[in-house]
Protein backbone atom coordinates (compact mmCIF):
# COMPACT_ATOMS: atom_id res chain seq x y z
CA UNK A 1 0.00 0.00 0.00
CA UNK A 2 1.10 3.51 -0.92
CA UNK A 3 1.99 6.43 1.60
CA UNK A 4 -1.07 7.89 0.12
CA UNK A 5 -3.03 5.52 1.65
CA UNK A 6 -4.36 4.41 5.39
CA UNK A 7 -4.32 1.22 6.87
CA UNK A 8 -7.35 -1.01 6.28
CA UNK A 9 -7.80 0.07 2.67
CA UNK A 10 -8.71 3.87 3.66
CA UNK A 11 -7.77 6.07 0.87
CA UNK A 12 -6.72 9.74 1.35
CA UNK A 13 -8.54 12.16 -0.02
CA UNK A 14 -7.95 15.15 -1.98
CA UNK A 15 -6.84 18.01 -0.29
CA UNK A 16 -7.09 21.81 -0.84
CA UNK A 17 -3.68 22.65 0.17
CA UNK A 18 -3.40 26.64 1.69
CA UNK A 19 -0.49 28.77 1.14
CA UNK A 20 0.17 28.65 4.90
CA UNK A 21 2.30 25.77 6.10
CA UNK A 22 0.59 23.35 8.60
CA UNK A 23 -2.94 24.11 7.12
CA UNK A 24 -5.09 21.56 5.32
CA UNK A 25 -8.88 22.03 4.51
CA UNK A 26 -10.34 19.02 3.01
CA UNK A 27 -13.14 18.18 1.11
CA UNK A 28 -13.60 14.45 2.81
CA UNK A 29 -12.29 13.08 6.35
CA UNK A 30 -9.14 12.51 6.80
CA UNK A 31 -8.92 9.99 9.45
CA UNK A 32 -10.32 6.65 8.95
CA UNK A 33 -8.87 4.54 11.84
CA UNK A 34 -10.21 2.81 14.60
CA UNK A 35 -9.95 3.20 18.01
CA UNK A 36 -7.23 1.71 19.53
CA UNK A 37 -6.34 1.11 23.68
CA UNK A 38 -4.62 3.51 24.76
CA UNK A 39 -2.20 7.02 23.69
CA UNK A 40 1.30 6.22 23.55
CA UNK A 41 2.71 6.22 27.60
CA UNK A 42 4.37 9.42 27.84
CA UNK A 43 3.81 11.18 25.06
CA UNK A 44 2.47 14.48 25.76
CA UNK A 45 -1.00 15.78 24.38
CA UNK A 46 -1.56 18.24 22.17
CA UNK A 47 -4.15 20.72 22.94
CA UNK A 48 -7.84 20.88 22.12
CA UNK A 49 -8.59 23.45 19.70
CA UNK A 50 -11.13 25.57 19.97
CA UNK A 51 -13.62 26.61 17.27
CA UNK A 52 -16.15 29.50 16.66
CA UNK A 53 -18.68 28.76 13.40
CA UNK A 54 -20.96 31.06 11.51
CA UNK A 55 -24.24 29.19 10.32
CA UNK A 56 -27.08 29.92 8.88
CA UNK A 57 -29.96 27.79 8.18
CA UNK A 58 -31.56 26.97 4.66
CA UNK A 59 -33.80 24.60 2.91
CA UNK A 60 -32.01 21.45 0.62
CA UNK A 61 -33.85 19.31 -0.70
CA UNK A 62 -37.07 20.30 0.84
CA UNK A 63 -35.67 19.54 4.13
CA UNK A 64 -33.91 21.54 6.65
CA UNK A 65 -30.40 21.96 6.93
CA UNK A 66 -27.48 24.05 8.21
CA UNK A 67 -24.97 26.03 5.81
CA UNK A 68 -21.68 26.46 7.55
CA UNK A 69 -20.46 29.92 5.88
CA UNK A 70 -16.74 30.04 7.93
CA UNK A 71 -14.70 28.31 10.85
CA UNK A 72 -12.29 29.67 12.98
CA UNK A 73 -10.08 27.32 14.80
CA UNK A 74 -7.82 28.53 17.46
CA UNK A 75 -5.00 27.22 20.23
CA UNK A 76 -2.88 26.20 17.69
CA UNK A 77 -0.09 26.58 18.76
CA UNK A 78 3.24 24.68 16.71
CA UNK A 79 0.37 22.34 15.45
CA UNK A 80 -0.65 21.15 12.12
CA UNK A 81 -4.58 21.78 11.59
CA UNK A 82 -6.58 19.83 8.97
CA UNK A 83 -10.33 20.44 8.52
CA UNK A 84 -12.64 18.33 6.68
CA UNK A 85 -15.96 17.65 5.70
CA UNK A 86 -17.28 14.34 4.71
CA UNK A 87 -19.22 13.93 1.62
CA UNK A 88 -20.61 17.61 2.28
CA UNK A 89 -21.91 19.17 -0.77
CA UNK A 90 -21.03 23.01 -0.92
CA UNK A 91 -21.54 26.28 -2.74
CA UNK A 92 -19.20 27.14 -5.23
CA UNK A 93 -17.77 29.95 -3.14
CA UNK A 94 -14.18 30.84 -2.89
CA UNK A 95 -12.35 29.74 0.34
CA UNK A 96 -10.14 32.32 1.99
CA UNK A 97 -7.92 31.46 4.50
CA UNK A 98 -6.44 34.08 7.10
CA UNK A 99 -4.54 33.91 10.55
CA UNK A 100 -6.09 36.60 13.09
CA UNK A 101 -3.38 35.99 15.55
CA UNK A 102 -0.33 33.67 15.57
CA UNK A 103 -2.50 30.79 17.04
CA UNK A 104 -5.62 30.72 15.10
CA UNK A 105 -6.32 30.01 11.70
CA UNK A 106 -9.85 31.13 9.79
CA UNK A 107 -11.65 29.71 7.01
CA UNK A 108 -14.05 32.01 5.21
CA UNK A 109 -16.22 30.82 1.91
CA UNK A 110 -16.03 26.98 2.89
CA UNK A 111 -20.15 27.04 2.56
CA UNK A 112 -20.62 23.48 3.74
CA UNK A 113 -24.17 22.00 3.80
CA UNK A 114 -24.78 20.27 7.01
CA UNK A 115 -27.12 17.53 7.39
CA UNK A 116 -27.29 14.70 9.35
CA UNK A 117 -24.67 12.29 8.08
CA UNK A 118 -22.40 15.14 6.61
CA UNK A 119 -19.74 16.10 9.70
CA UNK A 120 -16.92 18.03 9.88
CA UNK A 121 -13.92 17.02 11.44
CA UNK A 122 -11.23 18.54 12.89
CA UNK A 123 -7.66 17.25 13.98
CA UNK A 124 -4.40 18.67 15.25
CA UNK A 125 -0.87 16.89 15.19
CA UNK A 126 2.22 17.44 16.23
CA UNK A 127 5.24 15.02 15.91
CA UNK A 128 6.31 13.19 19.01
CA UNK A 129 2.80 14.13 21.12
CA UNK A 130 -0.92 12.69 21.18
CA UNK A 131 -3.25 14.07 18.90
CA UNK A 132 -6.41 15.46 19.07
CA UNK A 133 -9.76 15.71 17.26
CA UNK A 134 -13.41 16.96 17.51
CA UNK A 135 -16.15 15.83 15.27
CA UNK A 136 -19.35 18.71 14.29
CA UNK A 137 -22.63 17.72 13.36
CA UNK A 138 -26.23 18.15 12.27
CA UNK A 139 -27.53 18.72 16.04
CA UNK A 140 -31.25 19.64 17.74
CA UNK A 141 -33.34 21.95 16.59
CA UNK A 142 -31.06 22.46 13.13
CA UNK A 143 -28.09 23.61 14.54
CA UNK A 144 -23.91 22.12 14.44
CA UNK A 145 -23.43 20.31 17.60
CA UNK A 146 -20.07 18.69 19.07
CA UNK A 147 -20.48 14.95 18.37
CA UNK A 148 -17.21 13.04 19.37
CA UNK A 149 -13.89 14.31 20.62
CA UNK A 150 -10.46 12.36 21.40
CA UNK A 151 -7.51 11.69 20.86
CA UNK A 152 -5.67 10.11 17.97
CA UNK A 153 -2.22 8.83 17.16
CA UNK A 154 0.69 10.30 14.05
CA UNK A 155 2.12 7.54 12.58
CA UNK A 156 -0.36 5.14 12.32
CA UNK A 157 -3.14 7.64 12.01
CA UNK A 158 -5.54 5.90 14.68
CA UNK A 159 -8.56 7.00 17.26
CA UNK A 160 -6.95 5.89 20.96
CA UNK A 161 -8.12 6.41 24.47
CA UNK A 162 -6.86 10.29 25.93
CA UNK A 163 -4.80 9.85 28.62
CA UNK A 164 -6.18 10.85 31.93
CA UNK A 165 -4.65 13.95 32.10
CA UNK A 166 -5.80 15.16 28.66
CA UNK A 167 -7.54 18.34 28.90
CA UNK A 168 -11.19 18.26 28.77
CA UNK A 169 -13.32 18.18 26.03
CA UNK A 170 -16.96 19.56 24.88
CA UNK A 171 -19.79 17.56 26.08
CA UNK A 172 -21.30 15.71 23.23
CA UNK A 173 -24.35 17.55 21.50
CA UNK A 174 -23.56 20.93 23.32
CA UNK A 175 -23.59 23.49 20.32
CA UNK A 176 -20.50 25.10 18.90
CA UNK A 177 -20.33 28.66 19.66
CA UNK A 178 -22.11 30.21 16.79
CA UNK A 179 -23.84 27.03 15.04
CA UNK A 180 -27.52 28.12 16.02
CA UNK A 181 -28.13 30.38 13.11
CA UNK A 182 -31.79 31.20 15.23
CA UNK A 183 -30.05 33.28 17.97
CA UNK A 184 -29.65 37.22 17.04
CA UNK A 185 -26.01 38.64 17.14
CA UNK A 186 -28.00 40.92 19.90
CA UNK A 187 -27.97 37.83 22.02
CA UNK A 188 -28.46 39.40 25.98
CA UNK A 189 -25.52 38.29 28.21
CA UNK A 190 -26.46 37.16 31.43
CA UNK A 191 -25.77 39.86 34.07
CA UNK A 192 -25.98 42.87 30.72
CA UNK A 193 -28.59 45.07 30.54
CA UNK A 194 -31.86 43.93 27.89
CA UNK A 195 -30.78 45.21 24.91
CA UNK A 196 -26.79 45.93 25.74
CA UNK A 197 -24.78 44.04 23.04
CA UNK A 198 -22.23 40.84 24.07
CA UNK A 199 -18.78 41.61 25.29
CA UNK A 200 -15.36 40.65 23.62
CA UNK A 201 -15.45 37.60 26.15
CA UNK A 202 -18.53 36.03 24.85
CA UNK A 203 -18.85 34.50 20.33
CA UNK A 204 -21.43 36.00 18.59
CA UNK A 205 -23.91 33.69 16.59
CA UNK A 206 -24.68 34.29 12.85
CA UNK A 207 -28.10 35.30 11.95
CA UNK A 208 -30.41 33.35 9.55
CA UNK A 209 -30.23 34.63 6.10
CA UNK A 210 -31.88 34.18 2.70
CA UNK A 211 -32.70 30.14 1.21
CA UNK A 212 -31.82 28.87 -1.93
CA UNK A 213 -34.12 27.60 -4.12
CA UNK A 214 -34.78 23.95 -2.54
CA UNK A 215 -35.37 22.39 -6.02
CA UNK A 216 -31.51 23.37 -7.26
CA UNK A 217 -28.09 21.84 -6.15
CA UNK A 218 -25.98 24.12 -4.30
CA UNK A 219 -24.80 27.68 -6.81
CA UNK A 220 -22.94 30.87 -6.38
CA UNK A 221 -25.30 33.37 -3.71
CA UNK A 222 -25.69 36.30 -5.30
CA UNK A 223 -23.13 39.16 -4.23
CA UNK A 224 -24.11 41.18 -1.61
CA UNK A 225 -24.68 44.87 -2.91
CA UNK A 226 -22.48 47.67 -1.65
CA UNK A 227 -23.86 49.52 1.48
CA UNK A 228 -25.03 53.26 1.42
CA UNK A 229 -23.60 55.39 3.30
CA UNK A 230 -25.44 57.27 6.24
CA UNK A 231 -25.85 61.03 5.84
CA UNK A 232 -24.85 61.10 9.69
CA UNK A 233 -21.39 60.41 11.43
CA UNK A 234 -20.47 58.79 14.90
CA UNK A 235 -17.42 59.13 16.77
CA UNK A 236 -15.53 56.39 17.55
CA UNK A 237 -12.11 55.32 19.55
CA UNK A 238 -9.84 52.73 18.50
CA UNK A 239 -8.50 50.72 21.32
CA UNK A 240 -5.66 48.73 19.10
CA UNK A 241 -4.43 49.33 15.50
CA UNK A 242 -7.33 48.78 13.12
CA UNK A 243 -6.51 47.18 9.54
CA UNK A 244 -9.15 48.62 7.23
CA UNK A 245 -9.41 46.67 3.73
CA UNK A 246 -11.94 47.31 0.56
CA UNK A 247 -13.71 43.61 1.46
CA UNK A 248 -15.64 43.47 4.75
CA UNK A 249 -17.39 39.79 3.85
CA UNK A 250 -13.69 38.57 3.87
CA UNK A 251 -11.05 40.61 5.16
CA UNK A 252 -9.46 41.12 2.10
CA UNK A 253 -9.71 43.18 -1.28
CA UNK A 254 -7.54 46.22 -0.92
CA UNK A 255 -5.87 47.43 2.05
CA UNK A 256 -6.24 51.42 3.52
CA UNK A 257 -4.37 53.30 5.85
CA UNK A 258 -4.33 51.84 9.46
CA UNK A 259 -6.11 53.25 11.93
CA UNK A 260 -3.56 54.20 15.05
CA UNK A 261 -4.61 52.90 18.69
CA UNK A 262 -6.70 55.15 20.64
CA UNK A 263 -7.32 57.12 18.10
CA UNK A 264 -10.89 58.45 17.50
CA UNK A 265 -12.47 58.47 13.95
CA UNK A 266 -16.07 59.34 12.57
CA UNK A 267 -18.03 56.15 11.36
CA UNK A 268 -20.69 56.09 8.65
CA UNK A 269 -22.52 53.00 9.54
CA UNK A 270 -21.95 49.18 10.41
CA UNK A 271 -22.01 46.11 8.90
CA UNK A 272 -21.95 42.57 9.48
CA UNK A 273 -18.71 40.50 7.65
CA UNK A 274 -15.65 38.57 8.30
CA UNK A 275 -15.77 37.09 11.98
CA UNK A 276 -12.51 37.96 13.45
CA UNK A 277 -10.71 35.81 16.65
CA UNK A 278 -13.12 36.13 19.15
CA UNK A 279 -16.33 35.50 17.18
CA UNK A 280 -17.07 39.49 16.35
CA UNK A 281 -18.81 39.70 13.15
CA UNK A 282 -19.77 43.79 13.22
CA UNK A 283 -17.88 45.99 10.72
CA UNK A 284 -17.53 49.44 10.56
CA UNK A 285 -17.78 51.63 7.27
CA UNK A 286 -14.84 54.36 7.76
CA UNK A 287 -16.09 58.02 6.93
CA UNK A 288 -13.23 59.80 8.21
CA UNK A 289 -10.56 60.80 5.51
CA UNK A 290 -8.18 59.26 4.04
CA UNK A 291 -10.79 56.48 4.08
CA UNK A 292 -13.27 58.36 2.72
CA UNK A 293 -15.69 55.58 3.24
CA UNK A 294 -14.39 53.52 0.83
CA UNK A 295 -12.66 51.45 3.48
CA UNK A 296 -13.74 48.94 6.53
CA UNK A 297 -12.93 48.01 9.89
CA UNK A 298 -13.17 45.35 12.66
CA UNK A 299 -15.34 47.26 15.02
CA UNK A 300 -13.73 44.25 17.46
CA UNK A 301 -10.72 46.60 17.91
CA UNK A 302 -12.87 50.24 18.70
CA UNK A 303 -14.59 50.70 22.58
CA UNK A 304 -17.50 50.97 21.34
CA UNK A 305 -18.88 52.31 24.60
CA UNK A 306 -17.18 55.94 24.77
CA UNK A 307 -14.50 55.17 26.11
CA UNK A 308 -11.09 56.95 24.95
CA UNK A 309 -8.42 54.72 26.71
CA UNK A 310 -7.88 51.68 28.57
CA UNK A 311 -8.12 47.71 27.70
CA UNK A 312 -10.40 46.59 25.13
CA UNK A 313 -11.76 43.35 27.44
CA UNK A 314 -15.08 43.53 28.21
CA UNK A 315 -15.89 45.93 26.15
CA UNK A 316 -18.90 45.83 23.23
CA UNK A 317 -18.77 43.94 20.37
CA UNK A 318 -19.85 47.20 18.28
CA UNK A 319 -21.77 50.10 19.07
CA UNK A 320 -25.93 49.75 19.06
CA UNK A 321 -26.16 53.61 18.50
CA UNK A 322 -24.40 53.36 14.99
CA UNK A 323 -27.32 52.70 12.24
CA UNK A 324 -26.37 49.70 9.91
CA UNK A 325 -25.16 49.96 6.47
Amino acid sequence: MSRDQFKKGCSLPNRLRTPTTGAVLTVALAICGVYASNAIAGEETVALPTVHVVTKEIRFHHKRALLVKSIVVGNLEGVTLRVSCDRCRRYSTKIHETRPTPTTKSFSGVSWIIIVGRDIQITVSKSGQTGRFLLLGAGLQNTLAFKASGCMTAKSVRRVSCPEAAPAAPVAGSTVPGGNPAVSPKLEVPGSPAGTEPTKTKSTPATTTAEPSPSQSPSTPSPEPSPTPSPTTYSETTGSVVHTWTDYSNAGGNEGPEIPSNDTVQIACKVTGFAVADGNTWWYRIASSPWNSSYYGSADAFYNNGETSGSLKNTPFVDPNVPNC
